[in-house]
């Protein structure tokens, strides 16, 4: 069960809009850090302090492929945050609003990165 202390934290980290889009990004799919800095306009330091509250309040996993830690949504999720959760990235969806980051993304891989 989730604590009230514990989701008044993830309603916070939602209200930042680059936390909101990486975790869209990674419901599309698994992504290293040198892929989201490709989809958003912030530095790769801020692309990981994001990553790491994400992680810490257990809304992202990580694992290590070779020279590259990719990160993806976490599987095992509480329902009450999968329910908070879930209109929001249908929201995301309708809006239209990132069409062409969603194009990106079928395009750039690590391996012509980093």
């Amino acid at each position: 069960m989730i604590t009230s202390k514990k989701l008044s934290k993830i309603l916070k980290a939602f209200s930042d809009e680059n936390r909101r889009l990486i975790l869209w990004f990674l419901q599309k799919r698994e992504l290293c850090v040198c892929e989201l800095e490709q989809l958003l306009p912030i530095s790769q330091p801020t692309i990981s302090n994001h990553l790491r509250m994400l992680s810490d309040l257990d809304l992202v996993d990580s694992y290590k492929e070779g020279r590259w830690v990719i990160y993806q949504k976490k599987c095992n999720q509480d329902a009450l945050v999968i329910n908070i959760l879930k209109p929001i990235y249908c929201a995301m969806d309708l809006t239209g609003q990132y069409e062409s980051q969603l194009e990106k993304l079928k395009i750039i891989f690590k391996d012509n990165l980093c």
